[in-house]
């Protein structure tokens, strides 16, 4: 008799203890865990996400033997790499802010890029300042300020495949003897102190010029990691 009774008081427990787990799980509001399935699919190659590296910088190799670089410095906007999957998929970044690229390449990495085609890059140049350069030439200093926006945008001589969780590197430099042709065509404001500062208020015709040479003048060297290793 008391055995019997010690498993019925045994069996009213356990069933009040689901009940309770079940009531617990029904409030919180949070279903159990499903068990992991183990036929379960790798998710495609479409979803598996690559990188791409932009560099920017100056091509200083552009400008004639007897000039000197002194500064170079691009206020970065937004880079965007352009893929053949829509505008949406196209991974960009838009926090980079001022650069200097006088003797080294700024790296931007964009992170999240979708598997596709990519064809050419974007770059948007804007304020703090968009452009600043200064430059050497027969012993006079050149000093080149622009505002912007500039948006320019640098097509690869072909398109490049980023395959699944690859890397795909481009490497795009502004023709800074492109900038430098058109100080010499324009109507320049005299030296003070050995310095001529070129920007909108002391020769807004010259630096009109220089923005719309930076939107069509770079040079880009695309190439490709697709093991994902930086190298």
């Amino acid at each position: 008799m008391d055995r019997e009774r010690s498993i019925s008081q045994a069996g009213r427990c356990a069933t009040r203890c689901a009940v309770f787990v079940a009531c617990a799980i029904t409030l919180c509001g949070c279903p159990p865990p499903a068990p992991p399935n183990p036929d379960a699919e790798p998710p495609p190659d479409a979803m598996i996400l690559g990188r791409v590296v932009v560099e920017l910088g100056g091509a200083a190799e552009t400008l004639e033997d007897d000039v000197v670089l002194e500064r170079l410095r691009l206020g970065v906007g937004e880079v965007r790499a352009h893929n053949d999957r829509g505008g949406a998929l196209d991974p960009s970044r838009s926090d980079v802010g001022v650069v200097d690229v006088t003797s080294a390449w700024a790296r931007v990495e964009l992170e999240g890029a979708v598997p596709a085609t990519y064809s050419h890059v974007s770059v948007t140049l804007a304020g703090g300042p968009a452009l600043e350069l200064r430059f050497v030439d027969e012993g006079v200093t050149y000093e080149v300020i622009t505002a912007g926006p500039i948006a320019a945008d640098v097509r690869c001589d072909l398109p490049i495949a980023l395959p699944p969780a690859g890397l795909l590197a481009l490497r795009a430099s502004l023709d800074l003897g492109e900038i430098h042709a058109a100080l010499r065509e324009g109507t320049l404001p005299a030296p003070v102190d050995g310095v001529v500062r070129v920007d909108a208020t002391s020769a807004p015709a010259v630096i009109a010029d220089v923005e719309a040479r930076v939107r069509e003048h770079w040079q880009i060297d695309c190439g490709d990691d697709d093991d994902g290793d930086d190298g």
